[in-house]
């Protein structure tokens, strides 16, 4: 799966500083089938971007831009300054691998939420916002016990 992501947007093998810029990649199966959850190294925010078919594979970034744009301004509000930092922060943003223990245990327990909160295959693509909205909202003991949404919130602020 990296391989066919490496295709189309940049990751690398080093380690990299936490940024708004740097992401990371899990995958996760959902109704049957293949899922980025992608996670904010800096806030970590989530958005999931489905991974199955050949157009999405091709369209990766621009899908996960649109996914990531809508998601900040349904779950966050619509702040026309924060569009044009999200937009400046995705034309430079890359997938970066991390040592980092407690993010890989987030990322795993929203892993595990995202899947335990699967509800009904027969409205997938609403159950997905649910889900999006519903792992960002959860509060992060290394955080400080904020949710993705309100540290995203504060960092889109101060920049």
């Amino acid at each position: 799966m990296i391989s066919k992501i490496k295709a189309v947007k940049n990751i690398t093998d080093e380690r990299a500083e936490i940024s708004l810029k740097n992401w990371y990649v899990n995958w996760i199966s959902l109704y049957r089938r293949r899922f980025a959850l992608i996670t904010n190294s800096k806030t970590l925010f989530n958005v999931l971007v489905y991974y199955g078919t050949k157009k999405e594979i091709s369209n990766f970034e621009s899908i996960f831009t649109i996914i990531l744009k809508d998601q900040v301004n349904s779950q966050i509000g619509i702040n026309l300054d924060w569009n044009k930092k999200i937009n400046l922060n995705i034309e430079n943003s890359k997938f970066v691998k991390t040592n980092s223990q407690s993010v890989l245990a987030h990322m795993r327990e929203f892993k595990f939420q995202t899947e335990y909160f699967v509800l009904d295959i027969n409205n997938m693509e609403y159950e997905l916002l649910f889900l999006m909205n519903r792992i960002n909202e959860m509060p992060i003991g290394t955080m400080n016990y904020r949710t993705p949404k309100e540290i995203l919130r504060a960092t889109l602020n101060m920049t």
